[in-house]
């Protein structure tokens, strides 16, 4: 997964994904600028998402229950945000917060 974040594809496939993904937004009357920027924040959540997916830093001792017990936690003063919705943090599943996610992307483009 480094290679995918430390550099911009654009090798023969990274290009050839980009044309189709880019040429979509074109050939649904986007204007190009606006086509490149959407093109490009459909790409960044995707690839966060799949390096998310790979990644070790979210150890799985550190979902769930023990995530709303820690927000729970929290001083709400500090944090009321997370105060108030804490508790529906944890427990989406990352292909539940993905679609959901690309859908409210796509929806709003």
């Amino acid at each position: 997964m480094p290679l995918l974040v430390s550099q911009i594809p654009i090798g023969p496939n990274g290009l050839k994904r980009r044309e189709q993904g880019i040429a979509l937004f074109l050939a649904n009357d986007f204007p190009a600028e606006l086509a490149a920027r959407a093109y490009t924040s459909v790409a960044h959540c995707v690839l966060g998402f799949a390096i998310q997916q790979h990644s070790n830093a979210s150890s799985e001792a550190a979902e769930g229950e023990e995530l709303v017990e820690f927000f729970a936690a929290l001083d709400a003063s500090e944090y009321p945000a997370i105060a108030t919705a804490g508790r529906h943090l944890p427990g989406i599943s990352l292909e539940d917060e993905f679609r959901f996610g690309l859908k409210l992307i796509i929806d709003g483009l």
